[in-house]
């Protein structure tokens, strides 16, 4: 009789466990897809701001007018892609980071550094490859993205984004 109660209750344990399991998946799965939304907001938000800033130090330490264009058209274009996704993020209790990230200010850093062309070529030396990279994460979160609201800002300034790194380019080549 004791091994009859032990084993029914082993049983249920065992059910309760897989029935428990098998129900926190979904949640499991469907947290870690909001989190991929928030982590993208995050970073496009931090390179929004990057932007911005390396195009205003830019406009300061360039005497290049292809490098002035370049960066007023980050400042411009950046500016309103920031406000458009704090507008997505207060809509979707998302909390957008302030401050740059380490790496976007070891590069500001670094930038502040240069004056004339060598400025010029490291700056557009990092907005191209930026932009490769922000383009890659852009297409990247048009298709695998969960947020339906992060996901159609994504989509709607990843043309953007390829007409930058295009601009980025051609104004690299003009400086070297």
């Amino acid at each position: 009789m004791k091994m009859h109660l032990k084993l029914t209750a082993g049983l249920a344990v065992w059910s309760l466990l897989t029935v428990g399991a098998a129900w926190a998946r979904p949640q499991k799965h469907t947290a870690n897809r909001l989190t991929a939304g928030v982590n993208f907001a995050d970073q496009a938000s931090q390179g929004n701001q990057a932007e911005i800033k390396l195009a205003q130090l830019a406009q300061q330490k360039t005497t290049n007018n292809n490098v002035k264009q370049f960066a007023q058209r980050m400042i411009n274009d950046h500016t309103k892609a920031e406000n458009a996704l704090k507008t997505v993020a207060a809509k979707e209790s998302i909390t957008l980071p302030t401050t740059l990230a380490p790496k976007d200010q070891a590069e500001y850093d670094n930038l502040s550094k240069l004056n004339g062309a060598a400025f010029d070529r490291a700056y557009m030396r990092d907005m191209v490859a930026d932009h490769t990279a922000d383009l890659q994460a852009f297409k990247n979160e048009v298709v695998r993205g969960s947020n339906p609201q992060v996901k159609a800002w994504a989509e709607q300034y990843e043309p953007t984004i390829a007409e930058h790194l295009q601009f980025a380019k051609d104004t690299q080549k003009k400086v070297k």
